[in-house]
């Protein structure tokens, strides 16, 4: 497990949870965990929350693009741990239908 500023280096291999939207932007119940690469990382200030939060830029394994920024919260470099973490997300989604 990370300490709460420490990244992933550009070409850890990782797991990332990738969520889903519909049409609207609206976030679905359907997400998948993948294998990713981290191509970047920066730590952006939330001015709602006022706490700091890293994101990761991923490629595939085969370094093709991963199509956006995701949450330090959806990557791990364990799986179980990550699907643990999925866990979590599917019962608070399911929690607010």
């Amino acid at each position: 497990m990370k300490n709460k500023y420490e990244v992933y280096t550009v070409g850890s291999d990782v797991y990332g949870i990738s969520e889903h939207y519909d049409k609207d932007g609206k976030l679905t119940h359907h997400f998948a965990i993948y294998p990713a690469r981290v191509v970047g990382a920066y730590i952006e200030l939330n001015r709602k929350t006022n706490k700091s939060e890293i994101f990761y830029m991923l490629c595939t394994p085969k370094g093709e693009d991963w199509g956006a920024e995701v949450k330090a919260e959806h990557v791990n470099d364990s799986f179980d741990e990550l699907a643990q973490y999925a866990k979590v997300i599917w019962d608070e989604y399911c929690n607010t239908m």
